[in-house]
């Protein structure tokens, strides 16, 4: 079967929409193998070998499963008859989308000629609200497609057409999902990953798998993976109450690092405010200051039923609750602060001087 593709932000892109469209043609070809036929506003999908992506392929509003024929009347209702034959529905209704203006009939006298062959061939009831099933129509200048059930996707941009920003993943619910959502707004991502284990370990561990299924909505993203032991070796000598947040000023500081190198344009993380005393605004702007590169936050309004509702949609949250030692659980204070001041934070990196650069050292790229 062939699939109707339709976008939706693209449309508003102007005198860059071709560029977006053949990035988002591109994206369905490598991740359905199939072929893409590029129309005005549309796309025609032939031949997948996948189709269960599109739900979640950055860019797609919706798709269906269609058939097409010539603009030749009774061709269109011979084509609805045997699409439907088998349907047993209370009610029914057809809806025309009349692409070609000059058509001479309008959607309207097309959808009362067509529902009237319906009910004359299966006695179906017409309701135009809700209807039991809906035959979709669009009318174009060469050809007609139809379709019935349409599925919806997320919409957004096609990954690779807003740059590449570097996320940091921890392993939990909430980075995968902030990952995808930059996805989804175009942004082609790769990873930052801070690990307390073994190599071996972490090979064998949920932080592949997650970059593979994250991997699945764009193309091959790369984690780089930096030792947590060099801040370790010196966190006894912080106050344990900060400690937290100088964990997370030492990860900017790393990932800062990486993205001034390759050129990425700002870090990522998971953040949703207030979820955690590390996610109050006076620890976030602790932990960000000094920073020379934007941080974006995109989950910073959710509740954590949200995240994990997207989460379970883009199948990270079986993955995510895998058990593995999280840097962030090992540095965990029993009261930690959750207003620390800017200069405490200032004068605590001065006890980890040189952390930054020895860590990195010790970085490999999965």
């Amino acid at each position: 079967m062939n699939y109707l593709v339709h976008y939706g932000e693209l449309s508003l892109k102007g005198k860059n929409r071709v560029d977006f469209e053949k990035r988002l043609k591109k994206n369905i070809e490598e991740k359905t193998g199939g072929r893409v036929e590029r129309l005005r506003g549309r796309f025609i999908l032939k031949n997948p070998k996948n189709t269960e992506i599109l739900r979640n392929l950055p860019g797609i509003e919706w798709f269906a499963g269609m058939e097409e024929c010539r603009t030749d009347e009774e061709e269109v209702i011979e084509k609805i008859i045997e699409m439907v034959n088998g349907e047993r529905p209370e009610s029914f209704r057809i809806r025309v989308k009349r692409v070609n203006k000059e058509y001479p009939k309008k959607s309207n006298e097309l959808e009362e000629k067509f529902g009237g062959e319906v009910v004359k061939k299966f006695g179906w009831n017409v309701k135009l609200k809700k209807p039991e099933l809906s035959i979709n129509l669009e009318w174009l200048k060469d050809r007609v497609f139809i379709f019935l059930e349409k599925q919806r996707g997320i919409g957004g941009l096609p990954v690779g057409s807003s740059g590449k920003v570097l996320c940091m993943l921890s392993g939990g619910i909430d980075s995968p999902v902030a990952a995808f959502l930059m996805m989804r707004k175009g942004c082609e991502v790769d990873f930052v990953h801070f690990h307390a284990v073994e190599k071996k370990e972490l090979l064998k561990s949920k932080i592949p798998k997650l970059l593979e299924r994250l991997n699945a909505y764009q193309h091959r993203g790369r984690i780089y993976c930096i030792p947590y032991l060099k801040f370790y070796e010196k966190s006894m000598e912080l106050n344990p109450r900060t400690e937290l947040v100088v964990f997370r000023k030492f990860m900017y500081l790393s990932a800062e690092k990486i993205v001034k190198k390759e050129g990425y344009l700002g870090i990522v993380n998971g953040d949703s405010l207030g979820q955690v005393a590390s996610q109050t605004l006076e620890n976030i702007m602790a932990a960000e200051s000094g920073l020379e590169i934007p941080v974006y936050r995109p989950l910073t309004g959710m509740t954590k039923n949200e995240i994990i509702e997207w989460a379970r949609r883009i199948d990270t949250y079986n993955i995510s609750i895998e058990e593995y030692k999280d840097c962030c659980s090992l540095v965990s204070a029993k009261n930690p602060k959750t207003k620390v001041k800017k200069r405490i934070i200032e004068k605590e990196m001065e006890k980890i001087k040189g952390v930054v650069e020895e860590s990195l050292e010790k970085m490999w790229i999965l």
